[in-house]
């Protein structure tokens, strides 16, 4: 499991930049650069609507990962001890982006 951090504040997950959910997934299988990735679990608040399920936050999160040019990939898990999503107005998971990532 890896310590996630979130600066992603409109994402419905995001709670004092942690995480909501035990994992996501991170996608741009042919990035080259973190510009080019994106969390694919990324779900916008509506409002006043956050953490609608009412789960703590978790410091350590299972990261699926489909950037098979990351360093940090093995068998489509991020195996980084510290990983950042970014993206602090992010509409869409498009304007995401996984600011550890690292090209092989």
């Amino acid at each position: 499991m890896t310590n996630l951090g979130c600066t992603v504040k409109t994402c419905v997950h995001n709670e004092d930049k942690l995480c909501c959910l035990k994992e996501i997934e991170v996608s741009g299988k042919g990035a080259l650069n973190s510009d080019m990735t994106c969390c694919s679990s990324f779900a916008k608040e509506k409002g006043a609507v956050a953490n609608v399920l009412h789960e703590d936050p978790e410091r350590k999160t299972d990261i699926k990962c489909s950037v098979e040019n990351c360093t940090y990939n093995h068998h489509y898990y991020c195996t980084a001890d510290v990983v950042d999503i970014t993206g602090s107005k992010a509409t869409t998971s498009g304007q995401t982006e996984c600011s550890t990532f690292k090209q092989r």
